[in-house]
């Protein structure tokens, strides 16, 4: 059966994650969908990578003003 790939839009926002080990998860919209289809999703299950290290790097440039 063919695995269905959704396509990144933005990261909106990060927590810390629930499971033991507490790794962040981050607020993920979606391209094609509304603010309803946002998820929470585990740091290594974002691809491309580059959608967390942008949003860390603007994350921690607004903590610096």
């Amino acid at each position: 059966m063919p695995t269905t790939i959704y396509e990144v839009q933005k990261v909106l926002a990060r927590r810390p994650g629930k499971r033991k080990d507490r790794a962040w998860e981050y607020l993920i919209g979606w391209e094609g969908f509304g603010p309803e289809g946002d998820t929470w999703e585990a740091a290594g299950d974002v691809h491309p990578r580059r959608f967390i290290t942008s949003y860390n790097t603007r994350w921690s440039l607004s903590l610096s003003l």
